[in-house]
């Protein structure tokens, strides 16, 4: 695929996600596995699922970021929920 057509991709994606209010995943996730599937990766499937893990990684890192500086973050209760939903599962 071309850059622009990437690009355009996802200008249309991202651009859809904000209007149905919906993750960029549902919409991502068939765009990377073509992707990886053209560009001849041996296992494209396991690729798109690590790739959506890490963007889902870097958005929720950047969000705990956020809330840290507004003093909106609580620790000990994170920990807490963690750990309880851990055990749980």
């Amino acid at each position: 695929m071309s850059f622009e057509l990437l690009v355009f991709i996802g200008l249309i994606a991202g651009l859809v996600a904000g209007l149905m209010g919906v993750g960029g995943g549902i919409i991502f996730t068939p765009v990377l596995y073509f992707l990886f599937e053209e560009a001849g990766v041996e296992q494209p499937v396991l690729w798109t699922i690590g790739s959506g893990l890490f963007c889902t990684f870097i958005a929720a890192l950047g969000g705990t970021v956020r809330q840290y500086i507004q003093k909106n973050f609580f620790f000990k209760e994170g920990i807490l929920l963690g750990v309880l939903g851990m055990t749980g599962v």
